[in-house]
């Protein structure tokens, strides 16, 4: 009986701090999710007080990321604008690019859309076709220089070259002389590759083995599989063979090098720029950048990639088969 008294006694001890302890962590969980709804509250307040105040021509985003355009300008953050006069825009699956007006700091801005969030991309993209944005056909990235930086302003070290139509020349985000038009008037580019190495090694043993049983039992009974093999062949004959196969196997990865761009602006001045591409990349500015030359000048810039081709190869950079894939690629 004092045993039965005893437990109920320790089970009040530990049942009854618990019981306090569930109750408080309760207490807690709905202090959070009150002070939760009266920020919630506040942010919708100040997101409406927001949208009086301006009377936007678009309301985009929501009260925790409030993005407006007024004027042609973007209004986003706190008060914080970007010009969308003759700016233009891409987009992607999740993120709508704006390259802002030449004559801004701004090189590029991004406006980054939630997984599964295609309602709002669209609203933007929507809003941003009736501002008279136009879509970006085709562009590349250049990488920030010393040289360049006369020319142009760089945002986070990059400016953006692009192109709306089918014209020769192309835009570049952050020029200072807003009336430059520029040309890519050539292309030094050989593409690099190292070589992964795969080797595959398969062994199949055939055999067989001559003896008495009561030789084998004793053999694994005091070494295992390998006693039972030794003492059931002494004395005994063993044939026993051993095939290996190994399949080697090389695959070519290429990686990003060096290619240089030579552009011209309508001034005619030129500049030379260095970056690292790949060659889908350097495809796809001979055929949407790479401005058209006479006979005489497009021979003479075949041959001068196929002279830093052969360089390069000299030295010891490329092989013979990587130099005579590069070469075929000039030539077609």
């Amino acid at each position: 009986m004092i045993q039965a008294w005893m437990i109920l006694i320790l089970i009040g001890l530990i049942s009854i701090p618990t019981y306090y302890a569930v109750q408080e962590n309760n207490k807690n969980i709905e202090r959070e999710q009150q002070e939760k709804e009266k920020r919630e509250k506040a942010e919708e307040q100040r997101y409406q007080e927001k949208i009086n105040e301006l009377n936007p021509d678009f309301t985009l985003g929501s009260r925790r990321f409030p993005l407006f355009i007024k004027d042609m300008k973007l209004i986003y953050g706190k008060d914080k604008e970007l010009n969308l006069k003759n700016a233009v825009y891409d987009f992607f699956e999740r993120e709508i690019l704006i390259i802002p007006p030449m004559d801004t700091h701004f090189s590029l801005f991004n406006i980054y859309i939630g997984e599964g969030d295609k309602e709002l991309k669209q609203r933007i993209i929507g809003a941003l076709d009736e501002c008279g944005l136009g879509r970006i056909k085709y562009w590349f990235q250049i990488s920030e220089d010393d040289e360049l930086s006369s020319y142009f302003y760089f945002g986070n070290g990059k400016a953006y070259a692009y192109k709306m139509d089918s014209v020769d020349y192309f835009k570049i985000s952050g020029q200072k002389d807003i009336e430059n038009k520029w040309y890519l008037i050539n292309i030094e580019f050989a593409p690099h590759f190292v070589s992964d190495y795969e080797v595959e090694t398969t062994s199949k043993s055939n055999g067989k083995i001559r003896g008495n049983a009561g030789a084998a039992l004793v053999g694994g009974a005091f070494a295992g599989t390998t006693g039972a093999i030794i003492g059931s062949s002494m004395g005994q004959s063993t044939q026993m063979t051993t095939t290996i196969h190994s399949n080697n196997s090389t695959k070519l990865r290429e990686i990003p090098a060096t290619v240089l761009l030579t552009l011209k602006n309508s001034a005619g001045e030129k500049i030379t720029i260095s970056e690292k591409m790949i060659e889908e990349e350097v495809v796809m500015l001979k055929k949407h950048f790479l401005a058209e030359f006479s006979d005489n000048e497009n021979k003479g810039s075949l041959a001068l990639e196929i002279q830093k081709l052969e360089e390069l190869f000299k030295q010891g950079v490329l092989t013979e088969e990587e130099f005579s894939r590069g070469k075929k690629k000039i030539l077609d």
